[in-house]
């Protein structure tokens, strides 16, 4: 994957374009002795910025365990709503009862994730319509 580096040489910004690797938590790149390297080391104001991250798929169950057990929060739920989990066990894995099964609570946070919205909603519309729509009314009535 394609990155950045950027580091400060004296007052200069200096950026430097670098392939890396994610093995979590660290992002590794290579780089021969040089600016890249000298920089990075006597810098105190260092900053990485990546064109975009995807982690490779499991290729194993033993490796979606292990992967499963240090996704971040948003992470999981990006891909539980995207219904990656259930399609891997499907089409990868052959795994059809667990995909089914996995599909089915893949469903229900999205039917969950829709009913808090519609909460939110009419609790909004009633606020709305508690704070202006009534007093316009009861004004128009008078």
């Amino acid at each position: 994957m394609l990155g950045r580096l950027v580091t400060c040489v004296g007052s200069r910004p200096e950026i430097f374009p670098v392939n890396f690797v994610v093995q979590r938590p660290t992002v590794l790149f290579r780089t021969a002795e040089g600016t890249k390297l000298l920089s990075v080391v006597i810098d105190n104001h260092v900053a990485f910025e990546a064109d975009g991250h995807s982690v490779a798929p499991a290729g194993s169950m033993r490796e979606f365990g292990a992967a499963l057990g240090h996704l971040d929060p948003q992470t999981l739920q990006y891909h539980l709503e995207r219904g990656d989990f259930s399609r891997w066990l499907d089409r990868t894995i052959a795994d059809t009862d667990l995909a089914a099964q996995v599909a089915a609570w893949e469903d229900e946070l999205l039917a969950h994730r829709a009913a808090d919205l519609e909460r939110i909603r009419q609790q909004l519309l009633c606020a709305v319509e508690d704070r202006y729509l009534e007093a316009t009314s009861a004004e128009h009535s008078a």
